[in-house]
């Protein structure tokens, strides 16, 4: 099964058929059963996800099934004498060895709320994470005079999903790393790994199965009590007691997640200065994903605690842009780089600039392909991206399948 991403006019340019009415519903793509379906499918509860209604009624049907399963494996993960620490596989942090013993308390109590069946869990695929806790910080600090900072403990239970493409191969601290940086893409805030007999592997089945606590940079807890003379600013440390319990378990494919913030504080200076050093480390190793990048960056001794998630990716999108920016006008950079590619198969189909609108329109080498092959396409469907650009541009196409 392939997909393809057409313009309008390109698209019609290439085929003379008649498109039904009802076939020109805006569509989006499940992440899950990898299907077109209606807008309205991907909408529930007030929040817009990326899988279906479908997908999620047949997960509460499995995750039904499963259930005893998970809580024969929670008490299992729970029990000292069937699990091991692994100083191979966590970083020795002084900062975190010794725990305060309000941490202890908060960290004992995400404990004994993970080994409850009772506990209210809310489903949602790993993609979805970041905008999930983002809308419920959101919504907790309206009214707020500053976004998403309030006097407001923060508390939420998921159960999250991961697609097999995700999970093969991965061991369970790589797992949990990527629902990391999925909740650090939402609440802003940056988290570091408790190194203690808190995070642990399964002695039967070893870095498949474990669990893996995580506390806000920002918590005095998370305070070095030796400090080095320096003239750097000493960041602002908060009593939020924030941590996060991630229990993964590839076997049974289940990843739970345990999230405690005592009251939403400021986030990490997004001006922060980065060095010099630093930045070039990121501009170097700028086609890695988010999470292998912050990964390699604690490998290489970097202290990038201080730095918010998005501050790192403002810094990789800058190394990235040499990769496609033409020009600082979007719509001259963008032509410029289509006329780079032409000779592959990339062509112009629309081209309209006007007090009004601004708006280009390519066809890719797909179409060709298509019409060489005599494929009829029987099906097609709108979609859209918004608020990925600046500059207030977006990206509009047709996607049909093609032979599947």
């Amino acid at each position: 099964k392939h997909s393809t991403n057409l313009t309008v006019s390109g698209f019609f340019s290439g085929l003379s058929t008649t498109i039904p009415v009802r076939m020109l519903q805006l569509m989006a793509f499940c992440t899950k059963c990898k299907c077109n379906r209606a807008d309205n499918q991907f909408i529930w509860n007030g929040v817009r996800h990326k899988t279906c209604k479908r997908c999620k009624e047949n997960r509460d049907k499995e995750n039904h099934n499963l259930k005893d399963k998970e809580n024969i494996r929670i008490d299992e993960l729970s029990q000292r004498n069937n699990m091991k620490i692994s100083p191979g596989v966590l970083d020795k942090d002084p900062d975190t060895d010794e725990l305060s013993q309000g941490t202890e308390v908060m960290l004992n109590e995400s404990m004994a709320v993970a080994k409850h069946s009772d506990v209210e869990r809310v489903e949602v695929d790993h993609l979805d994470v970041g905008n999930f806790i983002e809308q419920e910080i959101r919504e907790l600090t309206v009214g707020a005079h500053i976004d998403g900072v309030a006097d407001i403990k923060y508390q939420t239970h998921l159960l999250v999903h991961l697609d097999i493409a995700i999970t093969r191969n991965k061991t369970a601290k790589e797992l949990a790393d990527i629902i990391i940086t999925e909740i650090e893409d939402g609440d802003e805030y940056s988290w570091k790994q408790v190194s203690s007999h808190y995070t642990y592997l399964s002695k039967k089945f070893g870095s498949t199965v474990g669990r893996f606590a995580y506390m806000c940079c920002q918590s005095k807890e998370a305070q070095s009590e030796e400090y080095k003379d320096s003239n750097c600013k000493r960041r602002m440390r908060y009593d939020c007691k924030g941590r996060i319990v991630v229990r993964v378990d590839t076997v049974l494919n289940v990843i739970t997640v345990d999230i405690y913030h005592g009251f939403l504080h400021p986030r990490p200076n997004l001006c922060i200065e980065m060095p010099e050093e630093l930045q070039q480390e990121i501009k170097a190793h700028s086609h890695l994903t988010v999470v292998d990048l912050k990964n390699h960056l604690r490998h290489q001794g970097f202290d990038i605690s201080k730095y918010s998630p998005k501050r790192i990716y403002f810094w990789k999108s800058m190394a990235s842009r040499g990769l496609f920016q033409r020009d600082d006008n979007h719509i001259e950079s963008a032509r410029k780089l289509l006329s780079e590619h032409d000779s592959y198969g990339f062509s112009w189909c629309l081209n309209i600039e006007d007090s009004e609108t601004t708006a280009i329109g390519f066809t890719t080498p797909l179409l060709e392909e298509i019409k060489n092959r005599n494929i009829n396409i029987t099906e097609i469907y709108f979609d859209a991206t918004y608020k990925t650009a600046r500059g207030r541009y977006e990206l509009y196409g047709i996607i049909a399948d093609v032979e599947g």
